[in-house]
């Protein structure tokens, strides 16, 4: 974390700005720290707790005898699951707003247009398959919806890079360094994302 602020620091410093990001940073992890704590959240803790000894001890099975090619695909998943959820949610909230209101004059557009556009999709941008196809406009789309997809775009590579790890680390995930890991790769797909396919074999296509 502080190798990215004192790398963001060098970039304002050298326009002779001075980065403001930390207490943004803060007040969204306080953010995610309090959505997460909401009774739904607690309830499905609550559920989890149900489990028969036989039904866990199926599951310690099951996972034992998982493929490193099957474990290491569903660890994908979880990780492009975990950043979607992300992505809304920041996309979506107050801290959000100051970056957002540029982006939208550009596109002579508004807040409220562009929160529908997020809240219509909300629950189905939850793999690459589905954020790709929020980042990309095609030929099909009419000229407010490839603005809201470019404003989309926009937003989330300002989350990417300036408040994923701080997401990240007062998040609950529980692989922290994973999902780490993979930040700067997912942000090269979302800045071209017609190449945004998959997520298997970064190192090698990257």
């Amino acid at each position: 974390m502080s190798i990215l602020k004192a790398k963001v620091a060098r970039v304002h410093n050298k326009h002779g700005k001075k980065p403001s990001f930390d207490k943004e940073n803060k007040d969204f992890g306080n953010l995610e720290r309090s959505r997460q704590k909401s009774p739904s959240f607690i309830g499905g803790l609550q559920s989890n707790n149900s489990l028969t000894i036989e039904e866990i001890s199926r599951s310690k099975t099951s996972h034992f005898q998982e493929s490193p090619h099957k474990k290491k695909a569903n660890t994908s998943i979880n990780i492009m699951k975990n950043y979607c959820r992300g992505i809304i949610n920041f996309a979506l909230s107050r801290i959000a707003i100051k970056y957002l209101m540029p982006l939208l004059l550009e596109q002579k557009s508004d807040l409220e247009t562009f929160r529908k556009f997020i809240h219509s999709r909300k629950n189905k941008i939850n793999c690459i398959k589905q954020l790709r196809k929020a980042l990309l406009a095609i030929q099909e789309d009419n000229v407010e919806i490839t603005a809201m997809k470019n404003i989309f775009k926009e937003i989330t590579i300002i989350f990417l890079k300036f408040f994923a790890p701080n997401w990240i680390y007062n998040s609950k995930i529980s692989d922290k360094y994973a999902h780490l890991s993979y930040r700067f790769k997912i942000l090269r797909r979302v800045k071209n994302p017609q190449h945004f396919t998959y997520l298997h074999g970064f190192e090698q296509s990257s």
